[in-house]
């Protein structure tokens, strides 16, 4: 108990010197990073920074994060329709894990979505932490996609890989206020590889 008492005490005393020396870089290591590399350098960083290297969801495109205006959406989403299919990755995954084997299948999955169904595949990128702030934080995110996307909503379905989908299940079991909650327009989730327990 005294030594962990005085090494809690030396990572207190550290994490002012800490933040300080990575807040200029923390911002930029997100778009270097991915996968399981990710996961390794948030845990790390996070104890000695008091926070993760990326935190939350965020809507990606083109391998950049997409600021969640009306206009941002627009520019990136040109050609917006009222059906959203929004691809949730596991944990320190991004937008690459939906384009695996996209050669050999003639696109990605959300490309042959797009083209078939005409939906709109919104991709994003999951550095989120423990399954309930992953919940708040995706149920959020969507929240601000639908409420400023470039056209009213119809539908939405999620499709979640990984914890992605314990983080789908969560933020779906919280109701959000306003008048079009986003629940309201999922009308299926599909979950690969999700950890039912």
């Amino acid at each position: 108990p005294v030594v962990e008492k005085a090494v809690e005490q030396a990572v207190e005393a550290m994490i002012p010197v800490a933040e300080r020396l990575a807040a200029p870089v923390m911002d930029r290591i997100p778009d270097a990073l991915s996968g399981p590399l990710t996961k390794q350098v948030a845990r790390l960083a996070g104890p000695a920074t008091g926070r993760a290297v990326r935190r939350g969801f965020a809507v990606r495109m083109d391998g950049h994060d997409v600021q969640i205006t009306p206009e941002d959406l627009t520019r990136a989403f040109p050609k917006a329709t009222d059906r959203l299919l929004i691809c949730i990755p596991a944990s320190g995954e991004d937008e690459k894990v939906w384009s695996k084997g996209a050669e050999r299948m003639g696109g990605s999955y959300a490309d042959r979505v797009a083209t078939v169904n005409g939906w709109t595949p919104v991709m994003l990128r999951n550095d989120s932490g423990e399954v309930m702030d992953a919940g708040v934080a995706l149920g959020a995110l969507i929240q601000q996609v639908v409420d400023h996307w470039p056209v009213p909503v119809s539908r939405v379905v999620l499709l979640a890989h990984g914890d992605g989908g314990l983080a789908v299940r969560t933020g779906s079991a919280i109701r959000p206020m306003g008048e079009r909650p986003w629940t309201s327009l999922v009308t299926e989730v599909v979950a690969l590889g999700t950890p039912h327990l």
